[in-house]
């Protein structure tokens, strides 16, 4: 897959560091033709940006205004200056990115001096990752319906805390806990990482945690023979 590239409205910093080569893109006219320019500082109080226009067989001469107008007050021109630049570029922390063979992750930044993205979390293969650094930018790309379904039902079906965090702050979606518990059940309660301590359990609150006769827990489980080794230890249930 080829780099992806979209056009996005003239800024003449931007336009600059293209000019010079810094950064990847191309300044072209509201309808497609690229541009060359030649200054970005005209003596001229409304037209500053001197540009050639590729015409084909020629370079026609214009000027333009800082904020690249072919005509101030005239609207939307065929002559008026934009951006083409690669998608990637455009990519916002939070947003669900494809990238790769078939790898889609949730964005975090961008490293420009290696060519490289963070993540929160990607899938790989099948796997579930948390890996943050290092990703390559090669045919990164806005994910697409199937791609962030994917990484949206890992999150959702994973147990690791981090999926549970990153599917409530990127999908906007608290998941709520499935109750088997009734009323005076003898259960095992804990915080995330503390040790399990014997309660009985009352109800769920409105915030989804176990209201019990000692505490309020974060996660429950019934008190049983399969459950009652995990008593006054941090150990995870099997």
């Amino acid at each position: 897959m080829e780099t992806k590239y979209i056009i996005i409205p003239f800024d003449v910093q931007r336009a600059k560091r293209i000019s010079n080569g810094e950064e990847e893109g191309k300044i072209v006219t509201r309808d497609g033709k690229e541009v060359r320019i030649v200054c970005f500082n005209v003596r001229h109080n409304n037209y500053p940006i001197v540009g050639l226009i590729d015409e084909g067989d020629y370079e026609s001469a214009e000027s333009f205004s800082k904020n690249g107008e072919y005509s101030i007050g005239d609207g939307e021109l065929d002559c008026d200056l934009l951006l083409s630049v690669p998608e990637w570029t455009t990519f916002k922390d939070g947003d669900i990115v494809g990238f790769g063979d078939s790898l889609v992750g949730i964005f975090k930044s961008i490293d420009t001096a290696r060519n490289t993205f963070s993540s929160y979390a990607t899938i790989f293969g099948e796997e579930l990752i948390f890996y943050e650094t290092g990703w390559t930018l090669r045919n990164a790309h806005k994910a697409n319906e199937k791609e962030v379904e994917r990484i949206k039902s890992s999150l959702k079906t994973s147990e690791d805390p981090k999926a549970k965090e990153y599917f409530r702050r990127f999908f906007g979606i608290e998941e709520k806990k499935e109750c088997k518990l009734k009323t005076f059940d003898k259960v095992l309660g804990r915080h995330a990482y503390g040790n399990w301590c014997a309660d009985i359990f009352s109800r769920m609150d409105e915030k989804g945690n176990y209201v019990c006769l000692v505490n309020v827990w974060s996660i429950c489980l019934p008190y049983n023979d399969q459950t009652a080794h995990l008593l006054g230890t941090s150990n995870d249930p099997e």
